[in-house]
């Protein structure tokens, strides 16, 4: 039997961590996506009651876009937070438990949420902040202050740099092109290979 190693694929919002998930998965892996993971529990009934009793809304207003709106422009994001992140924590677990060999997590907020004792590695994709504002401005068509306001509901992307560096985690630096990017996850890749 494979020995089971789980890797989490993370970093800060726009940062290119989807670039990364998207290369290795065209490597044939499989890639267990904690975004996905959140949608499907956010869309549960139990989690709508929820959310409609801590926001105060009504359970028709609950819906992914208005709640977006309303994290990160009223301080209400530890609220969903605490909401969702022992749901998802638990499938996240659950997957690892049934599977072996590399189990890959695309997963945004492992820093954020101290999750990296999950993971036996963590690949974290790195952007300088004036690139990571102006990426995002342009993925989600908006404007650079909502981008900055997007960007600060998580960790500072240069404190979790460190937080990675001090666990010696594989870093990706992204601040170039797609062709100076994959070279540096085919050598992770083979590195992650030879521990199997």
């Amino acid at each position: 039997m494979k020995k089971k190693i789980v890797i989490g694929i993370s970093g800060g919002i726009a940062s290119g961590k989807s670039l990364v998930s998207e290369y290795i998965k065209n490597k044939g892996y499989i890639i267990y996506d904690c975004d996905l993971i959140a949608h499907e529990i956010f869309e549960l009934q139990d989690t709508k009651e929820k959310i409609a009793s801590a926001f105060n809304i009504d359970i028709k207003d609950v819906n992914r876009k208005y709640i977006s709106k309303l994290v990160f422009n009223n301080k209400l994001l530890k609220s969903l937070n605490d909401i969702m992140k022992n749901k998802i924590i638990s499938q996240m677990k659950e997957i690892i438990n049934n599977n072996n060999g590399l189990i890959f997590f695309d997963a945004p907020l492992i820093y954020d949420w101290h999750l990296e004792d999950m993971f036996d590695r963590v690949i974290f994709v790195y952007v300088n902040k004036n690139i990571q504002e102006l990426r995002l401005s342009k993925r989600d068509n908006i404007d650079l202050e909502y981008a900055k306001k997007k960007i600060n509901s998580q960790i500072d992307i240069d404190e979790k740099y460190q937080l990675a560096k001090s666990r010696k985690d594989y870093i990706v630096d992204n601040n170039g092109t797609i062709d100076a990017l994959n070279p540096q996850i085919d050598k992770i890749l083979k590195e992650i290979e030879n521990e199997i």
